[in-house]
């Protein structure tokens, strides 16, 4: 209780300042709780990733005072992050200072499973055409096979036209590969406009909860999400989806979207595992921008995608093979369509 009095205080004196008068700089410890409070009440997963908030506050709480440096309350804020291990949730200051984002902090810098854009179009691809940073359609070499290649889902709907334009370029292909490796997500919007291109019938390809109310734990229930098929189009053809550990948020969305299709195999590694998803943006009485994950996302098993999405069949490149640009992901997937 003398939490929340303490956030109603501090919020109704930053209201009550005047364009005239300079409201008081927010003290590190009012912060503190403000912050710890605020994912107390409206973060989404602490019971699924068996999270304690109360001994995560407890082990920083004594960390912080009123004479705390910017740097040591931000390195604070970073540590109580990083416990919850969630890629959604994170933190932007308006100092040189500057983020706390878990997925760039802990994603493989590497290229782990991809050998890269630039090799991957030269050595396998004719007839590339790259329509964005993010996306480009061709044909597998010496074969009738298509190639996508997604590689996030940001900017506007009407860009995501690729699957399209690949399939009024090329008629009667054999399959199509559409990779997602390295996919870091955007708007899931955008991957339902490509995903509905490949869809027969309206179809559920995931379920999310939302977090409801101030009691930590307390979700909404169930409701699903589908994918809506485009009139006159679709392709009965054999779909192979390239995944691997950096395929998150969006492109985790995409390739349940994809899975959850008759026609489609999923190769490659297991994606990052960002269940805990639907961020709200807030801002801290100091000014500093942050984001709570407030919905938690399933599979159609109503599993939380912890630890990421199986593929079908797992393969790795191996470090050799990165070095002699060897993509056996993409070779197995072209084995797969012949």
């Amino acid at each position: 209780m003398n939490q929340i009095i303490t956030i109603l205080i501090l919020s109704l004196l930053f209201l009550s300042c005047s364009d005239d008068e300079q409201c008081p700089v927010a003290d590190n410890l009012d912060l503190f709780e403000e912050f710890w409070l605020t994912f107390s009440h409206e973060y989404a997963a602490f019971e699924i990733l068996n999270k304690d908030w109360d001994k995560i506050k407890e082990e920083h709480r004594s960390l912080v005072n009123s004479n705390s440096t910017e740097a040591e309350l931000f390195e604070v804020f970073k540590s109580m992050l990083f416990e919850l291990e969630d890629a959604h949730s994170d933190l932007h200051t308006n100092s040189s200072l500057g983020s706390i984002q878990y997925y760039n902090e802990v994603t493989d810098k590497s290229l782990r499973n991809y050998i890269g854009w630039q090799d991957l179009k030269e050595i396998y691809l004719d007839d590339v055409v790259e329509t964005s940073d993010e996306l480009a359609y061709a044909k597998v070499q010496n074969s009738n096979i298509g190639y996508l290649r997604i590689r996030g889902f940001s900017g506007a709907l009407s860009q995501y036209n690729i699957a399209d334009r690949l399939l009024s370029t090329y008629e009667n292909l054999d399959g199509i590969i559409i990779d997602v490796r390295n996919n870091g997500g955007g708007n899931e919007a955008n991957a339902a406009e490509i995903a509905s291109n490949f869809a027969d019938v309206q179809t559920i390809y995931r379920y999310a909860r939302l977090k409801e109310g101030c009691v930590r734990n307390e979700l909404s229930d169930f409701h699903d999400l589908e994918i809506e098929p485009k009139e006159n189009q679709g392709f009965e053809g054999q779909l192979v989806l390239l995944t691997n550990k950096k395929t998150f948020s969006a492109g985790e969305d995409f390739t349940l979207m994809m899975k959850a299709l008759p026609n489609v195999v999923h190769i490659g590694d297991n994606t990052w595992g960002g269940f805990a998803t639907g961020p709200t943006n807030k801002t801290l009485s100091n000014g500093w921008k942050y984001r709570v994950s407030r919905k938690v996302s399933y599979d159609l098993d109503k599993n939380p995608i912890v630890g990421g999405i199986q593929p079908d069949e797992k393969v790795f490149i191996s470090e050799v093979d990165n070095k002699n640009n060897v993509d056996l992901i993409l070779e197995r997937a072209i084995e797969i369509l012949n």
